[in-house]
């Protein structure tokens, strides 16, 4: 095969990859990250317009989540035109959902929640450029005030894990778990218009500690389930939601997305 031919087909491989809208501006950006050496490095992209930097871990999982989330076609796109003004971030991990809301959406300002030590020296590194607008939150949420077991994941690139009573020989942390009626009555917060929900599974226990309405009234909920409790969770959600879901039959994972009833495709 023709040489030139063969690079334009590598090319188009690698434009699929990394996704259309950051191809133009950020080729070299996620080139380079995916041959980074291992560490905590600086890096920016350019998203909407304007150069934005972070910090990852070289070489983890870190990459991947910033080629999905820092582009125009982001995992976590909402559908409807929406101006949120309160948003809730929880599992916020190094930040990198705070960076995309918030450039997003400009008037709006996101409380970011995140309990594990490795990722909140990240976390407040690449929200700080946003100032007041970001109020890191150093806690994990449950349906109850707890100190609980959590089971990192067994591949090294990644940081996740979840809450478990496995004896899995796996690392674990101790951590101190609250409610989210208990952290808002703390912030002051009464109302939200868009939550973002990835919290490794605890989902549903989330849901359950929420203020009453808080849930109900947002304008929007998006996030992905984790294999625990994912149907009482949707069911929850859709008492008040039109929620969608996108479930493969081999992956326990998988993201949702709710928009409160009533909510037309203008956002009103």
């Amino acid at each position: 095969m023709n040489p030139v031919m063969c690079c334009m087909k590598a090319a188009r491989r690698l434009r699929k990859f990394v996704g259309d809208a950051c191809w133009a501006g950020n080729y070299h950006t996620w080139r380079a990250l995916y041959k980074a050496a291992p560490g905590v490095q600086q890096v920016s992209v350019r998203f909407r317009g304007q150069q934005v930097p972070f910090w990852v871990c070289g070489r983890t999982i870190d990459i991947e989540l910033a080629r999905q989330i820092l582009c125009e076609n982001s995992e976590y796109t909402v559908p409807i035109p929406i101006r949120p003004k309160v948003i809730l971030d929880i599992g916020a991990n190094i930040g990198l959902t705070t960076l995309y809301f918030a450039l997003t959406y400009p008037d709006s300002r996101v409380y970011c929640f995140e309990p594990l030590p490795e990722n909140l020296e990240l976390l407040r590194r690449n929200v700080a450029i946003l100032g007041e607008r970001a109020v890191v939150v150093p806690e994990g949420l449950s349906d109850r005030e707890a100190v609980l077991t959590y089971t990192y994941s067994d591949d090294p690139r990644n940081f996740g894990g979840g809450f478990t009573n496995s004896d899995s020989g796996r690392r674990t942390v101790q951590l101190h778990v609250t409610t989210l009626s208990k952290v808002c009555r703390g912030l002051g917060v009464s109302s939200v218009d868009l939550i973002k929900l990835d919290a490794e599974g605890s989902e549903y226990a989330i849901l359950k500690g929420a203020p009453l309405g808080l849930v109900e009234e947002a304008a929007v909920v998006i996030g992905e389930l984790h294999g625990v409790e994912d149907w009482e969770c949707l069911k929850t959600l859709s008492q008040t939601h039109r929620v969608g879901v996108f479930k493969r039959f081999d992956r326990t994972c998988f993201p949702f997305i709710a928009i409160k009833r009533g909510t037309d495709r203008t956002g009103r």
